[in-house]
């Protein structure tokens, strides 16, 4: 009777070690292959030597997360197909490391042993810029009168600027860029910004990107917009031309009202006008 008991436990134990070899070691759960695939492209990408880095580091952490998940999963190593169980905690980890991420899913096919995880990459928009004024001393000599003359003049400096997608997320350096090819915002708000924060709330950030396909419809081919208080909820625009009137909206209002008027200034002879002020929404003032 006893060895039959001591039969059956060894039998038991035996079973139990060829069950956690086939488990850890044997090739049938072992991982096949890993496709990491960005199904969203923006007209301003990463170059492809920057795309495969960022789809090494993402499996890179990808694998630490679901190892970590517990003394298990530690065990079994990242190549096991068991610990892949799909998890809106490993979304919301992976966006909190990516913030250029902002869609992300994870689907395991146990028959083909392969692990497809898909993502979307946030699309640049604009460039959002925080900005610093000062006022230094300039001093100026005339060789003919021999006098001195010192002036305040402004200094302007970006201290930081941002990509930012059209949800007003700001998710990835971006150089200093002047010119009027790309959306940008110069913040002299003093407000910092860190990546995963949103430029806007969701009302201001709507109206901001009315008033940049304002501009462009009008055909008056600005494209730098500039905030000083973010408290008065305006914001003007940051023409590098100094010929060209300053236009001021309110972020709290849709700027549509304005778009027959401002395709019509090249036939109102406005050249002496120094601003616009479209901020009192449908009315239209001007110096």
């Amino acid at each position: 009777m006893k060895l039959k008991i001591y039969g059956g436990l060894v039998l038991f134990f035996l079973l139990l070690l060829g069950a956690a070899y086939l488990v850890i070691y044997s090739p049938i759960f072992k991982v096949r292959n890993f496709n990491i695939n960005q199904i969203s492209q923006g007209p301003l990408l990463l170059d492809e030597k920057e795309s495969e880095k960022l789809k090494n580091d993402l499996l890179q952490d990808l694998k630490g997360f679901f190892t970590s998940r517990s003394q298990w999963a530690l065990i079994l190593g990242p190549d096991n197909i068991l610990i892949w169980l799909a998890s809106s905690s490993a979304a919301t980890e992976i966006n909190k490391r990516y913030p250029q991420i902002y869609e992300l899913s994870i689907k395991r096919d146990v028959l083909n042993k392969e692990i497809s995880v898909d993502f979307k990459k946030r699309e640049k928009f604009g460039i959002w810029c925080l900005q610093t004024q000062t006022y230094a001393d300039h001093t100026q000599t005339n060789a003919e009168e021999n006098q001195r003359e010192s002036a305040l003049s402004p200094r302007e400096s970006a201290l930081d600027c941002f990509w930012f997608d059209d949800q007003g997320i700001v998710f990835a350096e971006a150089p200093q860029a002047e010119g009027d090819l790309i959306y940008r915002v110069n913040d002299y708000s003093g407000r910092t910004l860190k990546f995963g924060d949103a430029v806007l709330n969701e009302e201001l950030l709507t109206n901001l990107f009315k008033i940049f396909e304002v501009l462009d419809k009008a055909g008056l081919q600005i494209k730098s917009l500039k905030l000083e208080n973010l408290q008065f909820q305006e914001i003007m625009t940051d023409s590098p031309s100094a010929s060209a009137p300053k236009i001021y909206f309110s972020l709290r209002n849709n700027p549509q009202f304005a778009l027959e008027f401002l395709k019509s200034l090249d036939k109102l002879n406005l050249s002496n006008v120094t601003y616009i002020d479209l901020r009192i929404e449908n009315r239209v003032y001007y110096k």
